[in-house]
């Protein structure tokens, strides 16, 4: 062994080829310890290839890629050519025209190496857009989205999941009208949760509005229901409503609940420290997008009117400058009220399930929601100076 090793030292062709292998074996070693791969890289494999489908003009349409692999980079492509700045798993367009139409595909690489998806068709068709508005118009689905939400008492069930509303693939017309009814069932079931907040709302003002406000809000307690029908929105809408009918009673205003609500729905916390009350601890949630499922968004975690929760803390409606949903310049979701529908609400309890005082609101709970639409469509409405003593609710409290 040692006369080997000193022949090996005295060859200096010999030493330098041991010194090239061992800067080469030390670059190996760095750049796999560098990149987190222990041997090599192993190109990427596509698991999902994007889909074709079909929009219309000025609607929205979005491809997705996913793949195996570490390291991942993509590169969107439509008609072979690069899309500029389209470098993520999901490419969304926005607002449709004639020339976002054509063949869509992404390019997954690495290091090891890239592949390119299977191409997906994009069409941008006229007569699917106006079964798109069609379908959207149907009022008969509006309103039986409507009435569904009235029928959710507890818990459950859900109605206003894609997965129960029909949806037909083909002829393009025929898919554009469905989707416009699935959205249309949609924006109804919403529509039942707003009005049932907003009666909620003003019903929890009024049984908060008086001397005994302090001992009535440390007393009431939320039922907090997860199905976005009529009785989650009015419990959502009496706890909000009661802080604000407290503190305007404390602060000397006049009866005002459309006007609180407003103030709410602007983005105004109050806090009642003496007690521990305030709103937002069922809030803020973020509205969904116009026609969003709420199955899949709730799965990702996102709030949403209706009672979803979002890190265990329960939620209820805020409403931020999106809520129009004027992104698909779709009709107003506030319908007129059909007549079986204005029969419904032509009534005026005299008490609330949560409070045994008499409530001195007069008016039916029709005439309230028609108030109220009518002052969401007046952006010009002037709101009061209120809870200048009250403290912002902080929100780490509870999440």
């Amino acid at each position: 062994m040692y006369m080997h090793t000193k022949h090996l030292y005295g060859d200096p062709h010999a030493a330098n080829q041991v010194l090239r292998a061992v800067a080469a074996l030390s670059l190996i070693v760095g750049t796999a310890v560098l990149t987190g791969c222990p041997y090599f890289w192993i190109p990427p494999v596509i698991v999902t290839q994007p889909e074709s489908q079909v929009t219309g003009p000025g609607l929205s349409a979005s491809f997705d890629v996913s793949a195996s692999g570490s390291g991942l980079r993509y590169q969107w492509q439509k008609d072979g050519a690069n899309i500029p700045g389209a470098t993520g798993a999901v490419y969304d367009i926005e607002n449709a025209e004639a020339a976002d139409q054509g063949q869509y595909a992404c390019l997954v690489s690495n290091l090891g190496g890239s592949v390119v998806s299977d191409s997906a068709e994009l069409v941008v068709s006229v007569e699917y857009g106006q079964g798109y508005d069609e379908g959207f118009a149907e009022d008969d689905w509006y309103w039986q989205g409507f009435d569904d939400s009235l029928d959710t008492i507890g818990f459950s069930p859900m109605y206003y999941q894609g997965g129960d509303i029909s949806f037909v693939e083909t002829p393009d017309y025929d898919r554009g009208y469905w989707d416009g009814v699935w959205y249309a069932y949609n924006d109804g079931y919403f529509v039942g949760y707003d009005y049932a907040f907003a009666i909620g709302f003003s019903e929890g003002y009024d049984a908060a509005f008086y001397s005994g406000y302090l001992d009535f809000l440390a007393e009431d307690q939320h039922t907090e229901y997860d199905n976005g029908g009529w009785s989650d929105g009015y419990n959502d809408g009496f706890s909000e409503g009661r802080v604000f009918g407290a503190n305007d009673y404390e602060q000397g205003l006049t009866f005002d609940w459309l006007d609180a609500l407003l103030d709410y729905e602007s983005g105004m916390d109050l806090y009642f420290e003496e007690v521990g009350v305030g709103t937002g601890v069922y809030g803020p949630v973020y509205v969904y997008v116009y026609g969003t499922d709420p199955t899949t968004a709730k799965q990702l975690g996102v709030g949403r009117h209706g009672g979803l929760r979002r890190q265990a803390a329960p939620m209820a409606i805020r409403r931020g400058a999106d809520f129009s949903l004027a992104a698909k310049a779709s009709p107003s979701i506030h319908r007129p009220l059909t007549a079986d529908e204005r029969a419904k609400f032509d009534k005026a309890p005299t008490t609330t399930a949560r409070s045994s005082r008499n409530l001195t609101l007069t008016v039916t709970w029709l005439e309230r929601i028609q108030e109220y639409v009518a002052a969401v469509d007046n952006s010009a409405k002037s709101t009061r100076v209120r809870a200048a003593g009250k403290q912002p609710l902080d929100l780490g409290r509870f999440l």
